[in-house]
């Protein structure tokens, strides 16, 4: 009956003993929640985010840059101390379980009793990765994931932005997978990344002298004119053409442009080939063949353009004309002479 009772207390011990060890590994290897100030990282970043009777309310704006001043300095002096708790935060996935209940509580009249939407605890992650900056490039992937969040994409894309070229090359990469909403906060991100580097006044076309964000650049103003969905493609043409012979890779996009004879895009093609200036082999041929297109500023363009290839061609009306002058007649033809 001793030796019973002994083996049931070592039996016991044990089972105590191992799950100590587990609870003491998961405890090691979880992030733990960094404390500033003697209040919690969750604490300070809790008014990024707060869950009303309305839904998510994200305070944002000069009107309350003052309001939020605190918490920004707090998180600036947590620092990469925040990171892995941020992360965590981001990879959360709510439980079908707790989804179905909070979806429940929320039907009922006291907004006390409701059980706290997962998006606010991300947008609150989001905005504070934010605050970190390049600090942050740990968790691009997380910040990636949540393009297709449509409560956080738009904090995502923010933030993104401001993680180094890494963070671009991110956005860039998912440009094509994520819904319109958040393909267009992209685009105007790559066509104006005003907040590339925060405190420093940069546009794509100084970002553009380090030759990792100039490919990426390139290539995101690539995506955006390739996509015909896009109200900004126009734009992005033209910042193509705005690197001039940099802009190479360009190439062959805005060929795709004028064999397509989109009418919306194709002037700001032409121009920006112009403006490129590279590969006369393909190019000019290329503008040849929208020369004697019906549309004046298409054939204003296009003789601009083969101009700046060194050729002696007609312009069919002066450029400072605003209004529209008659098309090429049928059967004209137009001599080509090099300079």
């Amino acid at each position: 009956m001793r030796v019973s009772r002994r083996r049931v207390l070592i039996g016991g011990l044990l089972v105590l003993g191992v799950a100590g060890l587990i609870w003491g590994v998961a405890y090691l290897f979880s992030p733990h929640e960094p404390i500033y100030q003697g209040k919690t990282l969750s604490e300070w970043i809790a008014p990024f985010c707060r869950q009303t009777a309305k839904g998510l309310d994200e305070p944002a704006g000069p009107e309350h840059f003052e309001e939020l001043q605190p918490t920004r300095r707090a998180v600036a002096q947590i620092g990469t101390n925040a990171i892995p708790f941020l992360i965590a935060r981001l990879n959360y996935r709510e439980s079908r379980l707790h989804r179905a209940a909070r979806e429940l509580s929320a039907k009922q009249p006291i907004a006390s009793l409701r059980l706290t939407d997962p998006n606010a605890s991300k947008i609150r992650a989001v905005r504070a990765l934010a605050i970190l900056g390049p600090a942050a490039e740990p968790a691009i992937p997380s910040l990636a994931a949540q393009l297709t969040n449509g409560a956080v994409s738009l904090h995502a894309v923010y933030a993104l932005s401001g993680i180094s070229n890494e963070g671009m090359n991110a956005l860039v990469e998912q440009y094509t997978n994520v819904p319109v909403t958040a393909r267009m906060q992209i685009a105007m991100v790559i066509i104006s990344p005003m907040s590339m580097y925060r405190g420093k006044n940069v546009n794509s076309l100084t970002y553009a002298t380090e030759p990792a964000g100039f490919a990426t650049m390139i290539e995101g103003l690539c995506r955006v004119a390739r996509d015909r969905t896009m109200g900004f493609r126009v734009a992005a043409i033209q910042r193509l053409g705005e690197f001039g012979p940099k802009a190479t890779n360009a190439v062959p996009v805005l060929l795709e442009i004028l064999a397509n004879h989109d009418s919306m895009a194709l002037p700001s093609a032409i121009r920006a080939l112009g403006q490129i200036k590279s590969d006369p082999d393909v190019v000019v041929p290329a503008l040849i063949n929208v020369l004697n297109e019906h549309d004046p500023g298409t054939q204003l363009a296009a003789a601009e353009a083969l101009r700046a290839f060194g050729f002696k061609v007609p312009i069919p009306f002066p450029s400072q004309v605003p209004h529209p002058i008659w098309p090429i007649a049928p059967g004209r033809t137009n001599e080509f002479r090099s300079l």
